[in-house]
């Protein structure tokens, strides 16, 4: 990937980023739990999810033919709506082939040419 193209998958994500973490500090501070994962304590907010749809249709109104792989939604297509299949793991950014794999575990993004 070249240097340009990296800029600018990088600034995306720090926009979308702080987006999403500007809709988490706007919500209610008392959680909606709308399911549990893993244990009763491994709990799925409303605001994990809306969260997590922003991030894919951000993502998704740029680069279209992307995939993401968010905890919450599992790995399904950018876009709007919530993500099909499985429980998702989040973590990691990786490049695979000719798409990019996005992950929307965090909403910290550090190192941005914005300085944002």
């Amino acid at each position: 990937m070249s240097a340009p193209a990296a800029g600018g998958l990088l600034e995306l994500a720090c926009t979308v980023a702080l987006a999403a973490g500007r809709l988490l500090v706007s919500r209610d501070v008392r959680a909606t739990v709308v399911a549990t994962k893993s244990s009763p304590t491994d709990v799925v907010t409303e605001a994990d999810q809306a969260a997590e749809i922003l991030i894919r249709e951000r993502i998704g109104a740029v680069r279209p033919a992307d995939r993401i792989l968010g905890e919450e939604g599992g790995e399904a297509p950018a876009g709007p709506g919530p993500a099909g299949g499985g429980e998702g793991e989040g973590g990691q950014t990786a490049c695979a082939g000719s798409w990019t794999r996005w992950t929307a575990r965090s909403t910290t993004c550090t190192g941005c040419p914005t300085g944002r």
